[in-house]
């Protein structure tokens, strides 16, 4: 689609929709919602990585996030599942890593 034809990014935006309707309606429980890598996640993603896209999440996002912060309220907003990861344990062995079984 054409990021910057109105009509086509409102297509593209009513087909998300319609995606996550079905997952919503498909997710067996909150916790399994939107986490494997299904078409829907990848669309978003590459979508997001496109300047309108960019530029609506940052208008979505910063009123709240914004909020938090000036309440005090510390948030990590990392995403990458190994930056997490070594944050939660360090691999300097300050804490120990749940063990794989």
């Amino acid at each position: 689609a054409d990021m910057h034809d109105p009509e086509e990014d409102s297509l593209l935006l009513q087909l998300f929709r319609t995606m996550l309707q079905l997952q919503t309606e498909a997710a067996a429980e909150i916790a399994s919602f939107m986490r494997a890598n299904s078409p829907l996640t990848e669309l978003l993603s590459k979508y997001n990585q496109r300047e309108p896209g960019r530029e609506a999440l940052v208008g979505m996002l910063a009123k709240p996030i914004t909020a938090l912060e000036a309440a005090g309220i510390k948030i990590n907003l990392e995403i990458e599942p190994i930056k997490v990861y070594n944050e939660l344990y360090p691999p300097d062995g300050s804490s120990s890593a749940p063990s794989a079984e």
